[in-house]
């Protein structure tokens, strides 16, 4: 698969909800150049070092959460440990879908259970 779009940063410190509902995840710095994106869920490949990994990224403003900028998260698959101040490479394969709105925490996190189900089925079936 090829990728359309990477950028590759530095992990920063959020604030740490995703992780309390079961979906940590890396921020990094929203820049202006990365308007090339639409907003929304993206499925995604990273590289951490040498090893590689399979997420999804969100990228656009949370409404749950009422944030008034833009951010990049990224859920990496099957990944523990701390990755602040961390430079990873985030490849950008498939956009999922748009910004949702969700009246709460619990309709986040089923949704979120939901498009990792799809990214697991659209990577299973689209190696290369």
């Amino acid at each position: 698969m090829k990728n359309k779009y990477s950028i590759k940063r530095k992990v920063i410190f959020g604030k740490k909800i995703a992780r309390t509902f079961d979906y940590p995840t890396a921020n990094l710095r929203y820049y202006n150049r990365d308007n090339k994106l639409e907003n929304g869920v993206y499925i995604v490949n990273i590289q951490i070092g040498k090893n590689k990994f399979n997420g999804l990224t969100f990228i656009g403003k949370p409404k749950v959460f009422k944030k008034k900028n833009k951010i990049i998260e990224v859920f990496i698959f099957k990944y523990s440990g701390n990755l602040y101040n961390k430079v990873i490479r985030v490849n950008f394969l498939k956009r999922m879908r748009g910004v949702k709105n969700f009246k709460d925490i619990g309709d986040l996190k089923a949704e979120i259970k939901k498009d990792v189900v799809k990214a697991e089925e659209f990577l299973i079936n689209n190696l290369e």
